[in-house]
C-alpha cells in the first residue's frame, strides 16, 4: 500500500471522512465487515484489559479530566521541557500549517525507551482507550505540542470542530505546565451536547463553528469544559465526538505546552487500506515485543 496520502492527494475515502455522522458511521461499519481478521484479537483482548483502566470514559460524556498527581508524569514532563529548551520554535512556526500550534518533536526519532512512548504504552492508559473504543487501539500519534499567541483572528482549530480522522478515538492530553483560562486551554463540549450541535447545524467534518453558532444550537455555552490545572493534569477525550477548540490566548506573552497521544482503530479514515503498512510506530516492534505492544504499534 502507498503511504498515507496528503491533503492534496485525497484518497477515495476522503468524501466519507468529511461527510456527516451517519455517512461516516455507515462507511466504518462496512469497513469492519471487510476486515474481521484485523479486528478479532483487538476486540477479544479489550475486556481482559478493562480492569486495568485508569479511568472510565462514558459514551455520553466522551471525556474524563484527571487532576495532577493521579499519574506519575515526572519523566515525560522533564522530556517536554528539555524538548522545548532546544526547539527552534520560530522556525517551526514559520513553516507550520497553524503557527499558533506546533509539534516540537520528530516522531520518527522516538524509541520504546522515550518517555512519551513509555507513557503511550502504559497498560492503564491503553486499557482506558481500549474500553472506550471496544478494541485494543493503535497508538498513531505521540508528540509535544506548543502553542502561543500569534494574532487576534481565530483560525482553524481555534474554532469549534470535531476531528475527522476517526469516527471515534481517544486523545490523551497532559499539561506540561500550569494552564489557566488566560493561556489558551483546550475547551470542549461533552459528546452528547456535541451531537446536538452537529444535528442542529447539519455539521460536516470539515466545518468550523463559531461560538455563536454553537451557542445558538444549545441555547448557551454552559456545558463548556476547559482543561485547566497544574502540570500533570490529564484528559482523555474523544475528539471526533466532542466539539472542541484551543489556543485562544488572553495573555499574549504566555505559552502552553502539552503532551498529546492519539489512539485510533484499524477502521480510522487515516488508514486508506491496511493499517499494518502505515501505522506510525510499527517499525519499533521487535521479535521480543509482546502481543499487546505489537497491536498498539500496528503490526498486527
Amino acid at each position: 500500500m502507498n503511504k498515507i496520502k496528503s491533503a492534496k492527494e485525497k484518497p477515495a475515502s476522503h468524501a466519507f471522512r468529511v461527510s456527516t455522522d451517519e455517512i461516516r458511521r455507515k462507511y466504518r461499519q462496512e469497513r469492519a465487515v471487510e476486515m474481521p481478521d484485523r479486528l478479532e484479537r483487538r476486540v477479544a483482548l479489550a475486556p481482559e484489559l478493562a480492569p486495568r483502566a485508569a479511568v472510565n470514559v462514558s459514551r455520553e460524556d466522551g471525556y474524563v479530566v484527571v487532576p495532577a498527581g493521579r499519574f506519575e508524569m515526572g519523566a515525560v514532563l522533564a522530556a517536554s521541557h528539555a524538548m522545548l529548551a532546544t526547539a527552534d520554535v520560530a522556525g517551526k512556526q514559520a513553516d507550520a500549517h497553524k503557527a499558533f500550534l506546533i509539534s516540537l518533536g520528530e516522531q520518527r526519532a522516538w524509541s520504546l525507551d522515550s518517555p512519551i512512548l513509555q507513557l503511550g504504552l502504559r497498560p492503564e492508559i491503553v486499557a482506558a482507550a481500549a474500553s472506550y473504543l471496544g478494541m485494543v487501539p493503535i497508538l498513531q500519534y505521540a508528540n509535544f505540542m506548543y502553542s502561543s499567541y500569534t494574532g487576534e483572528e481565530l483560525l482553524k482549530s481555534q474554532l469549534y470542530h470535531c476531528d475527522s480522522d476517526e469516527a471515534e478515538q481517544i486523545k490523551v492530553f497532559v499539561l506540561c505546565d500550569e494552564v489557566t483560562p488566560a493561556t489558551g486551554p483546550l475547551t470542549f463540549l461533552p459528546a452528547s451536547q456535541s451531537q446536538v450541535v452537529r444535528d442542529r447545524t447539519g455539521y460536516r467534518y470539515k466545518n468550523r463553528l463559531t461560538d455563536q453558532e454553537v451557542s445558538d444550537a444549545l441555547g448557551g455555552l454552559d456545558s463548556e469544559v476547559t482543561m485547566t490545572g497544574l502540570a500533570g493534569t490529564t484528559a482523555f477525550i474523544d475528539t471526533s465526538r466532542c466539539l472542541h477548540y484551543g489556543s485562544r490566548f488572553q495573555d499574549r506573552s504566555a505559552q502552553r505546552l502539552v503532551v498529546m497521544l492519539q489512539y485510533v482503530t484499524p477502521l480510522a479514515f487515516l488508514y486508506t487500506d491496511d493499517h499494518r503498512s502505515t501505522a506510525r510506530f510499527r517499525h519499533l516492534v521487535t521479535p521480543e515485543s509482546d502481543e499487546l505492544t505489537s497491536l498498539l504499534l500496528g503490526v498486527q
